[in-house]
C-alpha cells in the first residue's frame, strides 16, 4: 500500500512538473540571461533576444559588459524602440523591425541603446541630486558615441562591409528624428 501511494505521489509530481514546464515553455511572459536581464515578451521575442545576447558574450565580451550593467529589462513591442535610462532598473524597448533585421544588428542596436543608459546613469552618478540635461544622452553628439560603440560592437560580431558602411553614413544625420520611422 505504501509502494502504491508513494508511485502515485510520484506520478503526481512529475505530472505537474510536466505542466508547469509546459506552460512557461510555451508561454514565457519573460526570461532571463545571467540572472541581469530581464526579456519581456512572447517566445519569438525571448529566443531572439536571447540570441542576440549570447553572441555579445561570445563574441564582444565589452559590447555584452556595457549592456550588463546598463539595461535590465528588454521589452518587445510590435514597432518603436526607444531607451528608459531614468527606469530603475533601466528598460530597453524593442520594435519586431530591430529583432527581425537579424541577430548581429539586433545585438548592435542593444549595444547602442545601453550606451545611451550608459550616459545617462554616468551623469547621474556624477551629479546626484540634479536632473540628467537631454543633451547628455540624447542629440546629436549622444548619438554619434552610440553609432561608434555600436560600431565597434558590429566589428567584433562580424558584421559584413555593407552594414558597417550603413551605420557609419548614420553620423550626424539626424536618422532619430524621422517623422515616419518604424523602428
Amino acid at each position: 500500500m505504501k509502494t502504491l501511494i508513494s508511485c502515485a505521489i510520484a506520478i503526481l509530481l512529475v505530472a505537474c512538473g510536466f505542466f508547469i514546464w509546459k506552460h512557461y515553455h510555451n508561454n514565457p511572459a519573460s526570461s532571463s540571461i545571467a540572472e541581469k536581464i530581464v526579456i519581456q515578451g512572447d517566445a519569438e521575442c525571448v529566443s531572439k533576444t536571447t540570441a542576440a545576447l549570447n553572441l555579445l558574450k561570445q563574441k564582444s565580451p565589452d559590447g555584452y559588459s556595457e549592456v550588463e550593467s546598463y539595461i535590465g529589462i528588454i521589452q518587445c513591442q510590435p514597432s518603436g524602440s526607444g531607451m528608459y535610462a531614468m527606469e530603475k532598473p533601466p528598460r530597453f524597448v524593442v520594435g519586431n523591425q530591430t529583432r527581425d533585421a537579424g541577430v548581429i544588428w539586433y545585438a548592435g542596436a542593444i549595444v547602442h541603446d545601453s550606451n545611451h543608459s550608459k550616459l545617462y546613469n554616468q551623469y547621474l552618478t556624477a551629479h546626484p541630486g540634479i536632473p540628467v540635461p537631454a543633451d547628455v544622452w540624447t542629440g546629436q553628439a549622444a548619438e554619434n558615441q552610440c553609432i561608434a560603440v555600436q560600431y565597434k560592437a558590429l566589428e567584433d560580431l562580424g558584421a559584413d562591409a555593407a552594414t558597417l558602411k550603413y551605420l557609419q553614413s548614420q553620423t550626424n544625420s539626424n536618422y532619430w528624428q524621422q517623422e515616419n520611422r518604424t523602428w
